[in-house]
């Protein structure tokens, strides 16, 4: 077996991974952006043009969801 051919079998890995950790991260973003959400006062909230309503449907989401 060549270096180029065990390289070649490595990539699918590799790219697995890379998604792992991107899709892990966001996951984190979200939950760190639901918290501050969650924290925001009804100011806040109309500065952004959102109510309280729809911060509360935001906040409810599991992480995983957009």
């Amino acid at each position: 077996m060549s270096a180029r051919q065990t390289n070649r079998d490595s990539q699918p890995s590799r790219s697995y991974g890379r998604r792992l950790i991107a899709l892990i991260g966001t996951w984190r973003r979200r939950l760190r952006d639901r918290r501050e959400l969650a924290l925001m006062s009804d100011r806040l909230l109309r500065d952004l043009g959102l109510t309280r309503s729809d911060a509360l449907h935001e906040i409810r989401k599991p992480f995983w969801r957009a």
